[in-house]
């Protein structure tokens, strides 16, 4: 919160880049730890909507990183 109060336009983007394609990789790593230790992976809706808000985040972080 407090990165995203004191940076200007330009750096704001390009953490909430990067810290979705960060977000993104650990829900990639997750998911599949999950599969190969046996655990039960959670239902597609559920992997779905993590997927799709970080997926914006990235969009909107990449399209407002050149400003």
């Amino acid at each position: 919160i407090t990165a995203a109060l004191v940076l200007d336009e330009k750096n704001r983007a390009v953490m909430a880049f990067y810290s979705g394609l960060v977000m993104l990789a650990f829900f990639v790593v997750f998911f599949s730890i999950m599969q190969t230790l046996d655990y039960e992976s959670p239902s597609l809706p559920f992997i779905l909507l993590p997927v799709a808000l970080i997926s914006l985040l990235i969009y909107s972080g990449y399209k407002h990183k050149d400003n």
